[in-house]
């Protein structure tokens, strides 16, 4: 079994934050990444947002959760304008569905949500080569979650 891990990295060009969550994410794992993306000082004026649920195993995350990790989304953004698009790129089916609940939460919040299941679907709205985004990937395995 992998570990749990919600780990994020940027990229100045595109201007691109990419958020990944790995293993059994629980809620305490969950909430922990969502305040270290919002508290990373690069993030605030990142345009647009990846959110890799590939590798999520399992539903170890819960509805109450997911709607603090909005919550949270939704204060840390109120107020300065948010223009952001954030793309969720969830396969199966249990990701789908928590990243569709987590885009129903955030809806009026400011910025676009919008659920794929292929990456190259996600790229292609955010504007970014997929072969980019395979690259950052790979370097952020080899460097380690931020």
């Amino acid at each position: 079994m992998v570990s749990a891990s919600v780990s994020h990295g940027i990229l100045r060009e595109p201007g691109l934050l990419i958020c990944r969550l790995v293993g059994q994410v629980g809620d305490e794992e969950l909430l922990a990444g969502w305040r270290r993306i919002h508290d990373d000082p690069r993030s605030v004026d990142v345009q647009k947002r990846l959110v890799d649920l590939r590798q999520l195993e399992g539903a170890g995350l819960t509805a109450a959760a997911l709607a603090a990790a909005a919550r949270f989304s939704r204060d840390r953004c109120a107020g300065r304008g948010v223009t952001a698009r954030t793309a969720f790129v969830a396969p199966k089916n249990v990701a789908f569905g928590l990243a569709r609940m987590y885009e129903a939460l955030m809806h009026g919040a400011g910025g676009e949500i919008m659920v794929f299941r292929k990456t190259e679907e996600a790229c292609a709205w955010l504007g970014v080569a997929p072969e980019l985004l395979d690259r950052a990937l790979q370097d952020h395995r080899s460097h380690g979650a931020e």
